[in-house]
């Protein structure tokens, strides 16, 4: 029974393995975080700036929603109207 304890017990190579894994799901898990309160926070500057536009300025923005999303959002307000 010993033998087969010693067998099974992960050797000092294998648990800088382990913990070299373990930091990098560590770092990995913060760095997708932080990604994550950045993209929130970008939101919510977004959806505060469009809660303080005038109902006409929303309703010419949502003129222009479709020919931007029709444009792959390359197309600028002089270019739309020129076609």
């Amino acid at each position: 029974m010993k033998v087969q304890a010693m067998k099974a017990a992960p050797s000092s190579s294998d648990q800088a393995f382990v913990d070299d894994d373990l930091l990098s799901a560590v770092e990995h898990a913060i760095g997708t975080q932080s990604a994550v309160s950045v993209a929130a926070a970008e939101l919510r500057a977004l959806r505060a700036l469009y809660d303080s536009l005038t109902p006409r300025e929303r309703q010419v923005m949502g003129l222009w929603s479709p020919l931007v999303e029709q444009a792959g959002g390359r197309r600028t307000p002089a270019r739309a109207r020129s076609q």
